[in-house]
C-alpha cells in the first residue's frame, strides 16, 4: 500500500490520541461527525463529500489535533488529483459497435418521425369523403318483383 494513502488519516490518529482526544471530542470541537472523521483516519477521503470540503475537513480536523494544516492539505489535493487522473485513464473509451448502434438507432428515430409528418400532412390535405343523407331510395322496378297474392289485390266481397 502506497505510504501516502494512509499517511494522512494515520497521523491525524496519532496526534489525536497523543492529546488525549476521542473522535467525540474531536466531532463536538468542530462539529464534524464521527463518520467523516473515521473516513479521515481510515483514509478514506472518496467517502467524504466532494470538492473543497474534502480539504476543508482535513484542514479543520489536522488543526485541531495541532499537525501543519497546510502541509496535511497540499497532500491531500495531491491525492485527490492524482486519484482522480487515474479514474479518468481508468474509463474505457465507449466501444465503436456501441456508437454505431446509437446511429443506427437515431436514424431510425428520425425516419419514424419524418414518415409520421408525411402521413399526417397527406391527412390534412385528403379530400372529404361524401357522406349521403339517409337511406339510399327503393327503385321502382323492386314493386315489381314482389309476388302478390290475387286475393289481396281483388275487391273485397259484399256482404249480403
Amino acid at each position: 500500500m502506497d505510504h501516502r494513502k494512509t499517511d494522512i488519516g494515520s497521523r491525524i490518529r496519532q496526534a489525536r490520541e497523543h492529546r488525549g482526544l476521542t473522535l467525540a471530542d474531536i466531532s463536538r470541537r468542530t462539529r464534524l461527525t464521527a463518520g467523516i472523521l473515521q473516513a479521515i483516519e481510515a483514509n478514506h477521503l472518496d467517502r467524504l463529500p466532494g470538492g473543497l470540503y474534502k480539504t476543508a475537513y482535513v484542514r479543520t480536523v489536522a488543526t485541531e489535533v495541532g499537525l501543519d494544516a497546510e502541509a496535511l492539505v497540499s497532500e491531500c489535493k495531491a491525492r485527490l488529483e492524482s486519484e482522480a487522473a487515474a479514474a479518468q485513464d481508468a474509463q474505457p473509451p465507449p466501444p465503436a459497435a456501441a456508437e454505431r448502434y446509437l446511429s443506427a438507432l437515431r436514424w431510425i428515430a428520425a425516419l419514424a418521425i419524418a414518415a409520421a409528418g408525411l402521413w399526417w400532412s397527406a391527412s390534412l390535405n385528403a379530400p372529404e369523403p361524401e357522406i349521403e343523407a339517409g337511406p339510399p331510395a327503393l327503385a321502382a322496378e323492386t314493386f315489381h318483383l314482389i309476388s302478390v297474392p290475387a286475393s289481396v289485390t281483388s275487391k273485397p266481397a259484399t256482404p249480403q
